[in-house]
């Protein structure tokens, strides 16, 4: 499992703000915002929350029949109130209703501006509470974690404006809270005419996202008011007994020991239970009798009953609980830092228990769902096309198909017209071809998409990260119709699936951390059934599938260079029979087509097919049957027949590579009777059949010369195939020749990165990996702008950043290269996760020397900028120099160099390693230090904490014991600092 580590961010996994920074692995450089469809892994906080609707309206806890003291809408604001301590300022009337009331309301809200550390009270004004010994405080309130964990909110009292005060209710929530509240207070400040309350915050602002308060009402409760507050379970296994039990709160004054609880499911269940003592503000969880309901949709109704009840609103709770088979989903754990690893996991619902399938620790898969017995699904592309995937439900092991579209979020498979559908971040419908991943835009425009799932009927249903709440799409046009809101503040990487055996949509949702949900699709309101310490994406459902089921084509969906002789079949998943083979067609009819069945195969008898030409197959529903059901859709799939051997046919695959100041070589591929071939380039635009530069080559492969330098162009081959007769052109294929830069002989040179065009002029960047942010490119830099690689995936960085050509002939005087660097030292040093090297180049760069490695500086702060010097002495009288910056890793998080300089070496150089002995290294304990030089020698444990100091003579010999781990040996003398790591075993 991949431990995230500290400071670390840019969208990229690694939620901002989750468990300090959540410990991870990036700096952030585009404040994201949690309305990212990213995993959760960010760590500088968004200046602004993402909006998203009001959240659910709560009902009130108050009774008709109480009398009120005081009550607060903030409708005229909060001028009446006072704060008290910190966070002047950071208290305002906001037109939101995030606490489930009607806008306005009280919000304690981050913002960088008003930002605090510390104790701040939101303090009513005075009321009289003379003759009173209990009240209650009824208010709505919602809570919106950045960091879980740490910060307490609190309700106090106070008598004596502010300056003593007694602490009623407190909480320090892990996750985000939405409620009504109903507070007994019974203090010794009740009964004072100078009777004043607060909403207190205790901790750092910069840990939430808000507070928000609501519809605040003081009043004297009742003598007797109990109420039913809850219902457990929601969900109960098929031929289970489960035993229900019903919370009941004493909302009134004075203790209850005589009362009852009946709980029904309006049909043959019915459970009454006599509660025990209960006393005010309390709770009780009454245990029912006994229930083995079968398959299918009940509604509970428990019932309070006790004497004299002053509020009856309240005796009275409904739930729909659902009785069903337990289902093993499948999902995609999108960072592994919970229970279960990165990749494909099964989740059995409704339990949310997990089980890891295999660890894959590439691109997420943000979306997926079951067609018939496979899972199909869209991985993550930081860049490009999010491709179309499959996965193996058994072993988890993803096969790429491709196609797809930029930023797609969901996949749904609607089993009512064999269509998949996929829809991307701002909400843009597609369907998508399971054969080949090719998206047809159907359109829409739903903010911040995040999910998609299909239910059994075909009805789609996405779910926004921006607005939080559930839409139905439509399939023809793609517009949104919002069902509602979901109640839950989501953000980052998430999914829904639609179990449709039982008729439930799932949510593996993810607010301040993970949960399972059902998602009500008549209000859009989400249930938590279990909390996940995981981020699941990727979330499918299986279904049960009736009828036989075409498991392999013949040709292979899209399949090219068929042989106009193939043989066309499809073999399904059982034994099938004929029910009406004569709707089985071939478009266009190539003649003689007639169906036969032998076991499980169906095979397409045909004439011969035409070169060159895509046909259609399509296997009508109903055509077939397993003895019991039909095929319940359509089976269509196309395939393209080979080119004419003989034919003079376009060349394809044509190539541009090793391009050069002056010269390009191309390749290309005949596909017929070519035996030489025409080349023509020029410039972007040409018609190569009347402009641009013509050559002939008798081979496949041609180099280019006389071309000019730093100019783009455009290439064509034609084939000719003898007696006249030619191809048409294949191409254009562009490419655009380097610069011939004049080596540079001025010393200084400075680079800072701070022009339009990156790489900058006459340098030259070296890409391995698929992902830009992870090749070299331009970013925030010390100051301004610098060249960064960031991690994006686990595929292997093999990233150049090479400089221009250098002539040092003529210097004489020592030279040294310096450049701002910051990096990663638990990622790249510590974990081993990459390299960055400089290495020199006396050819041109042909051949590579390493003249330093991250490891040089010795240990460095995580994200700090450092400006180590490389000597280049070994440069002067070259005339061919050129350095390079060197990323090499799979797992190095990010690295950013600035300001590079080539110079006169000047001030103190660094100590010789060899003039400082360390032995033995690694050592089971003791190890002896040795410098050449009165030294200063520090002692460091990997996290950067000091463990001891001392001074040594020139040659002394230090002796010291440490305990086993890894250690930093700082040794500093008038020339400068040295740094050593030490291993004890």
């Amino acid at each position: 499992m991949k431990k995230m580590i500290t400071m670390l961010l840019t969208l990229l996994l690694l939620a901002g703000g989750m468990v300090e920074a959540q410990q991870q692995k990036q700096m952030n450089t585009a404040g994201n915002t949690n309305a990212s469809f990213m995993p959760a892994k960010q760590s500088v906080k968004p200046s602004v929350r993402p909006e998203r609707h009001g959240l659910e309206q709560l009902q009130s806890l108050l009774s008709p029949t109480s009398v009120t003291l005081f009550t607060e809408d903030f409708s005229t604001g909060i001028t009446n109130w006072t704060i008290v301590g910190d966070g002047q300022g950071a208290w305002s009337q906001s037109n939101s209703n995030l606490a489930g009331g009607t806008a306005p309301e009280l919000l304690l809200e981050w913002t960088s501006a008003s930002q605090f550390d510390g104790t701040s009270r939101c303090m009513s004004p005075v009321i009289n509470t003379t003759g009173y010994t209990t009240l209650a405080l009824n208010f709505k309130h919602e809570i919106g974690l950045y960091t879980p964990g740490t910060t307490s909110y609190k309700l106090c009292t106070t008598i004596d404006n502010g300056t003593t005060w007694l602490e009623v209710w407190s909480v320090t929530p892990t996750a985000d809270v939405l409620e009504a509240k109903n507070i007994m207070i019974n203090n010794a400040h009740v009964g004072n005419a100078n009777f004043r309350f607060a909403f207190v915050f205790n901790g750092d602002t910069y840990d939430i996202w808000e507070w928000a308060i609501d519809d605040v009402t003081l009043f004297v409760p009742d003598p007797h008011d109990l109420g039913v507050v809850a219902i457990t379970p929601n969900f109960v296994q098929s031929g289970a007994t489960v035993t229900p039990e019903v919370t009941v709160q004493n909302f009134g004054t004075n203790t209850e020991t005589t009362w009852s609880v009946t709980l029904t499911d309006g049909g043959s269940y019915t459970s009454t239970v006599n509660g025990t003592s209960i006393a005010p503000g309390a709770t009780s969880e009454v245990t029912m009798g006994s229930w083995t309901p079968a398959i299918g949709e009940y509604t509970l109704t428990a019932t309070v009953t006790v004497a004299s009840d002053g509020n009856t609103l309240n005796d009275e709770l409904e739930i729909t609980v659902n009785v069903m088979d337990v289902v093993s989903a499948f999902a995609w754990n999108a960072t592994g830092w919970g229970t279960t690893d990165a990749g494909p996991i099964n989740i059995i619902l409704p339990t949310g228990t997990l089980s890891q399938i295999t660890t894959d620790e590439g691109s997420f898969i943000a979306g997926a769902d079951y067609v018939n017995n496979e899972i199909y699904g869209i991985r993550y592309s930081e860049s490009g096309n999010s491709p179309l995937v499959k996965i193996n439900p058994t072993t988890g092991i993803v096969t790429t198909i491709g196609g797809g579209a930029p930023s797609l979020t969901g996949f749904a498979y609607d089993v009512t017209t064999g269509t998949a559908y996929v829809m991307d971040f701002d909400g843009v419908l597609y369907s998508i071809n399971l054969n080949n991943g090719t998206v047809t835009q159907i359109g829409g425009s739903y903010t911040s998409a995040i999910a998609l799932a299909c239910g059994g009927d075909g009805t789609l249903y996405a779910v926004s990260v921006g607005t939080d709440d559930l839409a139905t799409i439509n399939k023809t046009t793609g517009a949104a119709t919002v069902v509602g809101g979901l109640g839950v503040d989501i953000g980052y990487a998430q999914d829904i699936g639609y179990d449709r055996d039982n008729n439930i949509l799932y949510g593996t949702l993810y607010s301040s951390e993970g949960g399972l949900y059902t998602i009500n699709t008549s209000t859009g309101a989400a249930t938590l059934i279990t909390t996940l310490d995981d981020e699941l994406t990727g979330f499918a459902v299986p279904y049960t599938v009736s009828g036989p089921i075409a498991t392999t084509l013949t040709p292979a969906a899209d399949a090219p260079n068929v042989a106009i002789d193939a043989t066309v079949s499809a073999t399904f998943n059982v034994p099938i029979f004929a029910v009406d083979l004569t709707g089985i067609t071939i478009t266009p009819n190539p003649g003689s087509v007639s169906a036969s069945i032998n076991g499980a195969v169906l095979t397409i008898a045909h004439a011969d097919f035409d070169y060159n030409t895509t046909y259609t197959v399509n296997i009508p529903e109903g055509s077939v049957d397993d003895g019991t059901d039909e095929n319940g859709t359509d089976i269509t799939w196309s395939f393209t027949t080979m080119l004419d051997p003989i034919a003079c046919n376009t060349p394809s695959d044509i190539v541009v590579s090793n391009v050069q100041e002056f010269e390009a070589t191309v390749t290309w591929t005949e596909n017929g009777a070519g035996a030489s071939w025409n080349i023509a380039y020029g410039a972007p635009g040409f018609n190569p059949a009347s402009g641009g530069t013509s050559v002939v080559s008798n081979t496949t492969q041609f180099t280019l010369t006389n071309l000019t330098d730093n100019t783009q162009y455009e290439l064509y081959v034609q084939a000719n195939c003898g007696e006249g007769e030619t191809s048409e052109w294949g191409g254009p294929v562009a490419f655009k020749t380097k610069k011939d830069c004049v080596p540079i002989t001025t010393i200084p040179f400075e680079e800072g990165f701070e022009g339009d065009v990156f790489p900058p002029e006459c340098w030259e960047v070296v890409n391995s990996h698929s992902s830009p942010t992870s090749n070299w490119h331009i970013s925030a830099g010390s100051i301004g702008n610098g060249a960064e690689v960031l991690w994006s995936d686990d595929s292997m960085m093999d990233e150049w950043l090479i400089s221009p050509k250098f002539d040092f002939s003529a210097v004489t005087s020592s030279i040294e290269l310096s450049f701002d660097i910051m990096m990663s030292y638990t990622w790249m040093v510590e974990n081993e996760g990459a390299d960055l090297f400089v290495k020199t180049s006396t050819d041109g760069g042909n051949t590579w020397n390493s003249v330093w490695r991250e490891e040089d500086l010795g240990y460095f702060e995580n994200w700090t900028y450092y400006n180590p010097k490389v000597n280049f002495n070994h440069l002067m009288g070259q005339s061919n120099v050129k350095f390079a910056f060197h990323f090499y890793g799979n797992d190095g998080a990010q690295t950013v160099i600035d300001n590079v300089k080539v110079d006169y070496a000047t001030g103190i150089r660094e100590v010789d390693p060899n003039q400082v002995k360390i032995y033995p290294n690694p050592s089971d304990g003791i190890v002896n230090i040795v410098a050449t030089e009165a030294s200063h020698i520090a002692i460091y444990d990997m996290v950067g904490k000091l463990i001891s100091t001392h001074r040594v003579d020139a040659q002394e010999v230090l002796t010291i014991q440490q305990a086993s781990g890894l250690y930093i040996i700082k040794v500093e003398t008038e020339k400068g600092i040295s740094s050593y790591k030490l291993v004890i075993k």
